[in-house]
């Protein structure tokens, strides 16, 4: 009998920091995550609470889930639904580990997909972009220019996105 197959991405990057710093950024709400896509997240970051990633205006939902598990400033777990398809929820979690006195390895796995869906093929470009723009931010205390002209585009197709996306 064989095993069935697994969907799910595990990404990992070193970040010169302190872990306070890296969860603080991640778990960042009601401003603006520039590394997060430049979005913010609303949520009271307690087991059974919803969460959201809103645009930076606040007019456009792009995520939703369920906050699962929170253990500051090591693990946080999650629900992950985009607002644009159908697909099922997936789940995020985010490990950070201080490895010596300046360095954070984060390691993030969004896994539990039904099938390679769209969110499945979708997300692992989207998580690559997000964990360099982390580190950038954490180290730098700034994103790189590539990413913010993404994001300026980004923001210009706000008015073509599907109806699913509007904020209520």
């Amino acid at each position: 009998m064989s095993t069935p197959e697994k969907f799910e991405h595990v990404l990992e990057v070193r970040i010169r920091g302190s872990i306070q710093a890296v969860w603080e950024e991640i778990t960042k709400r009601g401003s603006v995550q520039r590394p997060v896509l430049d979005t913010v997240l609303i949520t009271d970051l307690r087991p059974g609470s919803s969460f959201k990633y809103l645009s930076r205006n606040g007019k456009y939902c792009f995520v939703r889930g369920t906050i699962l598990e929170v253990d500051p400033p090591c693990r946080l777990v999650h629900t992950y639904q985009f607002t644009f398809n159908q697909d099922p929820p997936s789940r995020v979690t985010w490990e950070l580990e201080q490895v010596g006195e300046d360095e954070v390895r984060v390691r993030l796995i969004h896994d539990q997909f039904d099938s390679p869906n769209k969110t499945y093929k979708g997300v692992k470009d989207g998580w690559v972009k997000i964990l360099k723009s982390l580190k950038r931010w954490i180290e730098a205390g700034d994103i790189a220019l590539s990413t913010k002209l993404f994001y300026v585009l980004f923001r210009l197709q706000y008015p073509l996105l599907p109806k699913e996306c509007r904020e209520r």
